[in-house]
């Protein structure tokens, strides 16, 4: 007994069109879509900065092998590396600069013992001194950097909360 389907003689050569799925421009291949990178500012690793007078500067330059994005400032150009396509494509080298200004004098003021790597009394320090610098215009220094700062520096505290429960579980076993 046949299926009474509406169009149930379909050609599929007849209806499909493939010359729709070449490229114009005469690429014989197609692109791929972009691959998002949302969590590029949780990729600091803050084993590479350390805090108080152990902590490390680096450098903004690409080392090769072992102090590859080494330091705060490795781990700042290792995010704007990694994100350069899609997430991180507004920060400039004078952003990366301004941010570790922001950065670094909390870090490395906090005692090597304390329980936290940026507390929050210098995480609201560094918000209010970066949106005063936002809101300057010659700064260069935008809202879309301040949220982006906002993003490390909430994963280095977040990070380090981590990583100090995960040694007490180790501890209390």
């Amino acid at each position: 007994m046949p299926l009474n389907l509406p169009n149930n003689n379909l050609n599929i050569r007849s209806n499909s069109n493939l010359s729709n799925l070449r490229p114009q421009n005469g690429l014989s291949r197609l692109k791929t879509p972009a691959v998002s990178h949302r969590g590029v500012m949780e990729n600091i690793d803050i084993n590479k900065i350390s805090k108080g007078y152990l902590m490390t500067e680096g450098t903004y330059g690409t080392n090769t092998g072992v102090k590859r994005f080494n330091g705060l400032k490795g781990q700042l150009a290792k995010v704007r590396h990694e994100g350069r396509r899609l997430s991180t494509k507004n920060i400039s080298q004078k952003n990366l600069e301004q941010m570790h200004d922001l950065i670094a004098a909390p870090i490395s003021r906090s005692a090597v013992s304390s329980g936290t790597y940026i507390s929050r009394r210098d995480r609201v320090s560094i918000m209010n001194k970066s949106r005063q610098l936002a809101k300057q215009r010659d700064s260069g220094f935008t809202f879309e950097d301040r949220r982006d700062l906002m993003k490390m520096v909430d994963s280095m505290r977040r990070q380090y909360r981590d990583s100090i429960l995960k040694s007490d579980d180790k501890d209390s076993e």
